[in-house]
């Protein structure tokens, strides 16, 4: 009698251990944000954490682990001072870039592994470097005239800062720029 109710007390303990591995193993992914999930995905190798963006995933204990990337978007700001046309004038461009992490498969996959665990304050800070790079670069490539107000140059713009996010996983969202020309200074002496 012993023996059958130390059976059916340990069948208890291992179903309760298993219920609740079960029970804690399942996340939600909340609106706004990713869930991320590391670690080891199956039998064979496969690249790089999984992304869910809706409803649920398990979670194994010990073999995978799990965090959260945020899809508030953050605006930008870039005072850029004196990058040079193709003529040597100096360009100041002042502008107020929104960007997030994109939600597109292949872009999101970026962000799970090149920002995940990074603050907003660094991402911005690296999504800002990117724009700058990018404006400096498009400026160089144009003459005075090209850059002053012509919907070209700010097309060009989105498209370049839009494709070099997406390489660390954001997106743009909207872009304001406003540009002045300081023509060069003549020397009458």
């Amino acid at each position: 009698m012993f023996t059958i109710l130390a059976f059916a007390i340990m069948n208890l303990v291992v179903f309760g251990i298993l219920v609740v591995i079960f029970v804690r193993g399942y996340h939600r992914c909340p609106p706004g944000k990713v869930l991320v999930i590391y670690g080891k995905m199956g039998r064979t190798v496969r690249e790089g954490p999984k992304c869910i963006t809706k409803g649920v995933a398990f979670v194994w204990p010990f073999i995978q682990s799990y965090c959260y990337l945020d899809l508030t978007a953050s605006e930008v700001a870039v005072n850029l001072r004196d990058a040079l046309t193709k003529e040597n004038d100096r360009v100041d461009v002042s502008a107020t870039f929104t960007v997030g992490i994109s939600t597109k498969p292949g872009v999101l996959q970026n962000a799970a592994e090149r920002i995940l665990g990074l603050d907003e304050h660094h991402i911005a800070s690296l999504a800002k470097e990117i724009i700058q790079g990018q404006i400096r670069l498009i400026c160089a490539s144009r003459d005075s005239n090209e850059v002053r107000g012509d919907e070209a140059f700010v097309s060009e713009v989105n498209e370049n800062v839009e494709r070099e996010l997406n390489k660390i996983g954001l997106t743009l969202i909207n872009a304001v720029l406003n540009i002045h020309v300081v023509p060069k200074r003549v020397n009458l002496s």
